[in-house]
């Protein structure tokens, strides 16, 4: 859920035009990215909020980042479950019998 003003953030989704850009794509590119994008943007609008695409990767300054909005209440993530290593089994039998709402943890 978002607030009005929000900001959803898609790592899935179809990339936006400053993600094109930000990458360097060329003009045409660009403009591919724009219309594929252009619903789940429209979508966004109306429900008063803006939607931009991230890029994941391996980065343990992008860690630190989530780690810092999470301590700092900024991101609230939600945890439905929580399972120790030794319990991945049913973990996993959880997530795939009943889903879950909320992430799945696994600690160490």
């Amino acid at each position: 859920m978002l607030r009005p003003g929000g900001k959803a953030i898609g790592i899935s989704g179809p990339p936006d035009p400053a993600f094109a850009k930000r990458i360097g794509l060329n003009p045409l590119l660009r403009l591919a990215i724009t219309a594929l994008s252009g619903k789940v943007r429209r979508q966004a609008k109306k429900l008063g909020v803006t939607y931009e695409f991230l890029f994941m990767s391996a980065s343990g300054d992008q860690l630190r980042e989530i780690a810092d909005l999470i301590d700092d209440g900024t991101l609230r993530p939600v945890v439905g479950n929580t399972f120790s290593f030794d319990e991945t089994p049913d973990a996993l039998e959880s997530i795939a019998k009943r889903g879950v709402n909320g992430k799945t943890v696994i600690t160490s």
